[in-house]
């Protein structure tokens, strides 16, 4: 495969990952109702990326980390390639939720997900996924 060809299915790759994080968040924001107000990282966001097997939680200055993997078994031979899908897969679920105030992150760790949720100042925006569409 050329570079360019691996280069476009990457893009591809990542813009299809975060529509599908769009998809999600929209949907499961229209069962939840109204988005609650900036900086919520609460039990009712908690147990919507529980039910997508991430196993959140609070660690260190993350709003939120995701404890569990569902891609592991691919992570391990493919660690960029996963990772860099999933950042966009939550960057787009964070985006689908509305959420304001916290940002999807790579924030590899040892014996968890390699995205985490951080914070974002006041007034800074929040950074989006870095492929062109």
């Amino acid at each position: 495969m050329s570079s360019t060809t691996s280069d476009t299915s990457l893009d591809a790759l990542l813009v299809a990952a975060n529509e599908l994080g769009v998809s999600l968040g929209v949907e499961l924001a229209a069962r939840r109702g109204p988005a609650p107000g900036a900086n919520d990282c609460s039990k009712r966001r908690q147990r919507s990326w529980m039910r997508t097997a991430f196993e959140p939680g609070r660690e260190g200055n993350a709003c939120l980390v995701l404890g569990n993997c569902p891609f592991s078994p691919l992570a391990r031979e493919y660690v960029d390639l996963v990772c860099r899908a999933n950042l966009a897969l939550m960057q787009g679920l964070a985006s689908g939720l509305r959420i304001k105030g916290v940002e999807a992150v790579l924030a590899l760790q040892p014996g968890r997900c390699c995205v985490a949720f951080q914070p974002v100042p006041r007034g800074v925006p929040a950074r989006d996924v870095p492929v062109q569409r």
